[in-house]
C-alpha cells in the first residue's frame, strides 16, 4: 500500500506544469516528484492550504470534456520508486500530465502508472488495453492512477476528480528517460472526491461528475530530477 506521501505529490507535478504553461518547452522548473513534504495544494477559501471539509459552491469541472484530441502532454520517468530496492522495470513510475482546456487556470489531467500495482501487479508497466475498475479506482492500490485537478494554478487547484470507470490503451511504455509514453483514454467518468491526509477518498457530498470521451497522448519521458516517491 502506498503511503500518504503520494497524495501530496499528486498535485505537485500538475501545478508545476500549469505554471510552466503546458507541454511546450523544457522540463519542469522544480522537482515534481520529490515534493512529498509539501502540503496538499487544494485551495481553501482563505488561501491557507487544503480545505478537505467544505463542499464547493458549484462544480468546478464541466459535465463533459468531450473528445479533446491529442493532449499537450509532458511525461516523467521515475526509477526505483521503492527506494532501497533494485527491481528494475518492475519498480518504475511513469507520470503523464496535460491541460484539458486553455486559460490561466486549466483543468489538468494526471496519469500515474505504478509497476507492481493494480493492472501491473507482480510485473513491469506494459502495453495493452486496461479497464479502470477494481484496484484502479483505489488511490492507494492503483497501478493505473488517473485524476483531474480543476482550475490549477502554480499555487493551488480547486478540486480532485477521480475516475469511476473508463478505458486506457497503452501503446508505448518507455523504461528510461528519452523513451516514449503513448496511449489513449476513452469514456472515462470522474466524480468529485475528498482525499484525506492518508490518501483515503470519499464522495464530496455533491453531484459533481464529469466525462472524458477521448484523449490521446504521446510524450518523451524526462528523468525526474533526483526525486524518489514512496508507497
Amino acid at each position: 500500500m502506498r503511503t500518504n506521501l503520494v497524495v501530496s505529490t499528486i498535485a505537485s507535478s500538475a501545478l508545476t506544469f500549469a505554471a510552466c504553461g503546458g507541454g511546450g518547452g523544457g522540463g519542469p522548473s522544480s522537482d515534481p516528484v520529490d515534493a512529498a513534504a509539501a502540503p496538499d495544494a487544494r485551495a481553501s477559501p482563505d488561501g491557507g492550504g487544503s480545505n478537505v471539509d467544505a463542499a464547493p459552491a458549484a462544480c468546478t469541472a464541466p459535465a463533459s470534456f468531450g473528445d479533446v484530441g491529442a493532449l499537450a502532454a509532458q511525461a516523467i520517468f521515475v526509477p526505483d520508486v521503492n527506494e532501497g530496492t533494485d527491481d528494475g522495470a518492475t519498480d518504475d513510475l511513469l507520470v503523464m500530465f496535460a491541460p484539458l482546456d486553455g486559460g490561466e487556470s486549466p483543468d489538468v489531467i494526471e496519469l500515474r502508472l505504478y509497476a507492481g500495482y493494480g493492472a501491473f501487479a507482480g510485473g513491469a508497466i506494459r502495453t495493452g488495453t486496461f479497464e479502470l475498475t477494481g484496484a484502479e479506482l483505489d488511490l492507494l492500490e492503483c497501478g493505473i492512477c488517473a485524476g483531474i485537478l480543476t482550475d490549477a494554478t502554480a499555487e493551488a487547484y480547486a478540486d480532485d476528480y477521480l475516475p469511476t470507470g473508463g478505458t486506457l490503451e497503452l501503446t508505448a511504455v518507455g523504461t528510461a528517460a528519452g523513451q516514449t509514453l503513448t496511449g489513449r483514454l476513452s469514456n472515462v467518468t470522474f466524480r468529485h472526491v475528498i482525499i484525506d491526509e492518508e490518501g483515503n477518498t470519499m464522495p464530496a457530498g455533491d453531484t459533481c461528475e464529469s466525462t472524458l470521451t477521448a484523449a490521446t497522448f504521446s510524450a518523451t519521458l524526462e528523468m525526474a530530477p533526483g526525486g524518489r516517491e514512496g508507497r
